[in-house]
């Protein structure tokens, strides 16, 4: 079992602070159920500043969506249960179908307005009349603990999304470098590359969209969020390049003449080019090993037999991944 790490002390301090004070506010003022408040501190918290910030902001507008809708609707059906049950569960279900097809933070808002109406309307049906009090108060209730939750998560050492998002960045294209090294470095020895982290890789592209979407809630920079945006696409078109390479190359294995020394050759360069952690070598290199990728092209990739389609591929592959390799080293820096 891992033991809590200091990180995750302070979050639930922090946690805690703010739903003490959700609950201390909403008794002050009154408010007819004030564990609401409480417990929408823990609903909507999270260790990352930018999280708490959309998850609040969402689940502020799907809160009052939902209270709104439970003020019209209830007092137009409640004379009919049947019809109100219905236009209940196809709010309910129609809105959480929605939210489960959003993969943004923009989910909470549909998931949000799902469970605030039948919350609000059904404890109302024996007295309609009191439909918008309780929706007010409900809202209130909601909202303060929203309010509470951002504003000790903002001010009480703010944990921020950026550095996290660096962080998975490097280690995202860490893997990417590896993956690459290992079969621009593979031997015909080898019949399959031994990388097997592709579908780690390709998770991690699915979860850099959520912090994406923090990000924009994290820093006032506009250029960093579409920076960090156009990362993202181009880190999506490196598995597909890297995927058409390596059937490729193995395909080139398995032809009688096998692999042409002088593509093996420019594979080993663009393979160590790859490697380098320095950005300026990165980008002086890369005009050079273009050149030599169109030289070899016209000397080797000629023809119409299998093998020299092959080959044209696979240099073509090449020369995507060099552009794309290029664009990720420069973006992330």
């Amino acid at each position: 079992m891992t033991l809590p790490g200091w990180r995750d002390w302070l979050f639930s301090a922090k946690a805690f602070a703010a739903a003490m004070l959700a609950l201390y506010l909403a008794m002050a003022l009154s408010l007819p159920r004030p564990y609401w408040a409480m417990a929408t501190v823990y609903v909507v918290s999270h260790p990352l500043t930018g999280a708490t910030r959309s998850k609040a902001v969402y689940r502020i507008g799907g809160t009052l969506l939902g209270a709104s809708a439970a003020v019209i609707l209830l007092p137009l059906f409640v004379n009919a249960p049947t019809l109100l049950s219905l236009v209940v569960a196809l709010w309910t279900g129609t809105l959480l179908s929605i939210s489960l097809l959003d993969r943004t933070p923009r989910s909470y808002l549909f998931m949000l307005s799902a469970y605030t109406l039948p919350m609000i309307a059904l404890p109302a049906l024996n007295s309609p009349e009191g439909i918008f009090d309780l929706a007010l108060a409900r809202s209130e209730e909601i909202l303060l603990g929203i309010l509470c939750a951002s504003v000790v998560s903002a001010l009480v050492w703010p944990g921020k999304v950026a550095p996290i998002f660096s962080a998975r960045i490097a280690s995202w294209l860490g893997d990417a470098r590896d993956w690459a090294c290992e079969l621009l470095q593979q031997s015909a020895a080898a019949s399959q590359p031994m990388h097997a982290s592709r579908h780690k890789l390709a998770a991690d592209i699915l979860a850099l969209d959520q912090f994406i979407s923090h990000l924009s809630y994290d820093t006032t920079s506009f250029a960093m969020v579409k920076n960090a945006r156009e990362l993202r696409g181009r880190m999506s078109m490196l598995l597909p390049i890297l995927s058409s390479l390596t059937e490729t190359k193995q395909a080139l294995l398995r032809q009688q003449d096998g692999m042409p020394a002088g593509l093996s050759a420019l594979m080993h360069e663009v393979a160590q080019w790859m490697a380098s952690p320095d950005l300026g070598h990165i980008r002086r290199e890369a005009p050079l090993l273009q050149r030599r990728l169109a030289a070899l092209k016209q000397l080797i990739a000629s023809g119409d037999s299998w093998q020299a389609l092959l080959i044209a591929h696979g240099l073509a592959r090449l020369q995507s991944l060099i552009n794309l390799w290029l664009d990720c080293a420069c973006c992330s820096n």
